[in-house]
């Protein structure tokens, strides 16, 4: 049988008999006895520490007391100036032979004065009182007179903050011990010096204040020291510790907490509760701190900022599912266009793929997502100006735009995209631009190659300023790069477990367990929710590749149906090879179908990009369909000029009214109808009737498109 090493004296016992308390392998006690040793240890120490404090209040005590028995005496004896003398006879005799003992013993001729002060007016109030009476005030004046003496008395008796003598540090009991004995005090550990002090009993273990040693040790020492840390206080494998920023005394003081019994920990998932946007913080919830203390919050909308940031994870820690329960929930709020980019096809989230407001799925296809966003950028800087206002605040008119890019590493390579990252992570805060990125490693290159490395650091500043989370991985560099003082590699392989790194000096810098998200709930609240786009503003200013990106969407997934065909037949067909970037002066979008004026190059200040810019592709305009529908002038609704709304739309002007026929006679999938019909209310050309009815704005909704539908049917 394995066994434990005890403490120095001791046999070595079973390694099995540490039991949950993690501290029967350091001493022959079983964990109930220790627990009851420390709760005894902790009451005496506290009664001695407290001694010399409680004096005041005890003298006050007395004082009442002594009040009381003379009034007694005086109603018994009916002859209350007799008991008054006396009463007064003896108190000032008492003061009398106390300043004369305090003469003697006492050193110091100022402690020497405020005894005596102290034993006169305590026989004056007794007196007083043995005249007029024991009542309310006289208690109440009591009470400021023993305040304003025991001032001074307090000052002199402060309880030092001093580690515990070799004697105190020898009745200590449970981890206080192990942690004075191995890690900290005088045992030359990592954490030399230091003690724990204020044990406290939560639900999920044992909690503590940890003293550093002021000017020699920080927050980032004690967390850098884990590992060794865990081994000194006898952790086992599903035990955690959590050092942290205490949230109540000086930066000396940390908040030790040992999870020995945490059910968030233990389970073996955290159901997602489904999309939990809280309005009031501006905040979504990403899952239960392991301690069970508070939930773990992913920052969205603060400060008239939207906020984005960096979440990394290896397969299988949970990176996926926290991912898309983020996407979700930002979706939900209704005041958040989500844009997803994944170098990896859309594989990386097949629900993303298919339901974020605008996809791309290559490098060029994401070269052309951040041109889109930073016209965007540029439209919204001028209405900032133009209206005289600073900072964002999300609305339905002006919503945020998230962008999340999957495998981030790949995307960030390249040149072009890596510069408009960095100037929309930069800047796009305060203009409602945000981005979220994710990947399984961090190297020096996760940010920028090359040349380039250095702009990565500002990149890679702006966004975990905003969130980070960092989760299980293999790489090595995560912590140097991420500028952390935990390391990654060590964490369990728990699937959800996260650490959440708080920048704001405000919430918890702490472990978390992430909600996960199964698909049935996921794929249920992605057709549920409307994946809203951008502003009917804003879209213009991107132009006909994003008016046309349903559209172009499906043709890609045609294209890619049709290769698949091709190779499972045996043909092989190589991959489109897009066409690469032409670096030029300025970035020039075509939006031929959205600008009647200039172009955002020609506008009064064009897009800055400091090296390599992209240049659009001009795209073919939008689709038409023959009916009064496209009008192809400027105030033309976007929805309108693409394909899909104008088929809906035609249809519903022909009288087919229900959802169900909308999706039988358009061919679109039912949430392409709902989110197209929505669009179309917003813009005022349809009414929502109730019950899966979608009517033009003049209409009572006739019985004879019910009839036509029910034939349809």
């Amino acid at each position: 049988m394995a066994t434990t090493q005890g403490m120095p004296g001791q046999t070595a016992v079973p390694a099995d008999a540490a039991g949950d308390a993690g501290v029967a392998a350091a001493a022959d006690l079983s964990p109930d006895r220790m627990t009851a040793r420390s709760a005894e240890w902790r009451q005496d120490r506290t009664r001695y520490r407290l001694r010399h404090q409680v004096r005041p209040h005890y003298s006050t005590v007395l004082l009442v007391a002594a009040a009381a028995a003379t009034r007694a005496a005086a109603h018994l004896t009916g002859d209350e100036e007799a008991v008054a003398l006396a009463t007064a006879g003896a108190a000032f005799t008492t003061a009398v032979v106390a300043a004369f003992v305090a003469g003697k013993r006492l050193k110091g001729r100022r402690v020497r004065a405020w005894a005596t002060a102290c034993a006169f007016a305590a026989a004056s109030w007794l007196t007083w009182v043995a005249n007029v009476g024991l009542s309310f005030d006289a208690v109440t004046l009591l009470a400021l007179l023993v305040a304003a003496l025991a001032v001074p008395y307090v000052d002199r008796h402060r309880i030092p903050n001093v580690p515990p003598d070799e004697e105190v540090a020898a009745s200590l009991g449970g981890y206080a011990q192990l942690w004075a004995t191995y890690l900290g005090g005088t045992s030359g550990g990592p954490l030399a010096g230091s003690w724990l002090t204020g044990h406290e009993l939560i639900a999920s273990g044992e909690r503590f204040v940890l003293q550093l040693v002021p000017g020699k040790q920080t927050l980032g020492h004690a967390l850098s020291a884990l590992p060794l840390l865990r081994t000194g206080l006898f952790l086992n494998p599903r035990q955690d510790l959590i050092i942290e920023r205490h949230p109540l005394f000086n930066e000396s003081c940390l908040q030790l907490t040992i999870v020995t019994k945490s059910t968030v920990l233990k389970a073996k998932k955290v159901p997602w509760p489904g999309p939990n946007y809280d309005p009031h913080t501006g905040t979504i919830a990403l899952g239960p701190f392991i301690d069970g203390d508070g939930t773990g919050r992913w920052r969205l909308y603060t400060g008239h900022r939207m906020w984005g940031g960096f979440l990394l994870g290896s397969t299988g820690s949970g990176k996926s599912r926290m991912l898309d329960s983020i996407a979700l929930s930002a979706v939900a709020t209704g005041i958040t266009c989500v844009w997803y980019a994944d170098p990896q096809k859309g594989a990386s989230s097949p629900m993303l793929a298919k339901h974020a407001d605008y996809v791309a799925r290559d490098i060029e296809q994401i070269r052309q997502m951040f041109a889109l966003a930073m016209l965007v950028k540029e439209l919204r800087q001028a209405e900032n100006a133009l209206d005289e206002v600073e900072g964002f605040v999300p609305s339905e008119d002006r919503p945020g735009l998230l962008i999340i890019v999957d495998e981030c590493h790949r995307a960030f390579a390249d040149a072009a995209i890596q510069e408009m990252a960095t100037e929309l992570a930069r800047e796009g805060n305060k203009l409602g631009i945000a981005i979220l990125a994710a990947s399984q490693s961090v190297t020096v290159d996760t940010f920028g190659t090359g040349n380039r490395a250095k702009d990565g650091d500002t990149l890679r500043g702006s966004l975990i300023a905003g969130n980070l989370v960092v989760m299980w991985t293999k790489s090595g560099n995560a912590k140097q790069v991420l500028k952390i003082d935990v390391d990654p590699t060590l964490f369990p392989r728990v699937h959800g477990y996260a650490y959440l790194v708080d920048e704001t000096g405000v919430g918890r810098s702490a472990p978390l367990r992430g909600y996960y998200l199964d698909d049935v709930d996921r794929d249920r609240c992605a057709s549920r929710v409307h994946w809203r786009g951008l502003d009917e503003g804003a879209a213009n200013a991107c132009g006909s590749r994003y008016l046309n990106r349903r559209d172009l969407a499906s043709a890609d997934r045609e294209a890619l149906a049709a290769r698949v065909a091709a190779m499972r037949a045996g043909r092989y067909v190589p991959p489109p090879t897009p066409q690469p970037a032409a670096a030029t002066t300025t970035m020039t979008a075509t939006p031929t179908t959205a600008w009647s004026g200039p172009s955002p190059a020609q506008a009064a200040r064009p897009v800055a990009i400091p090296t390599t810019v992209i240049q659009f592709p001009t795209w073919p305009p939008a689709s038409t369909v023959a009916g009064p529908v496209a009008t192809g002038d400027d105030d033309t609704p976007q929805i309108l000029r693409s394909e899909r709304g104008q088929r809906i739309y035609q249809l519903i002007q022909s009288g087919v009214e229900r959802t169900g026929a909308l999706v039988k006679q358009s061919g679109y999938s039912e949430t392409w109808v709902r989110n197209t019909c929505r669009e179309l209310v917003r813009v005022g050309r349809v009414r929502d009737a109730g019950h899966g009815r979608w009517v033009l704005p003049d209409s009572t909704g006739a019985d004879a498109g019910d009839e036509e539908v029910e034939q349809l049917a």
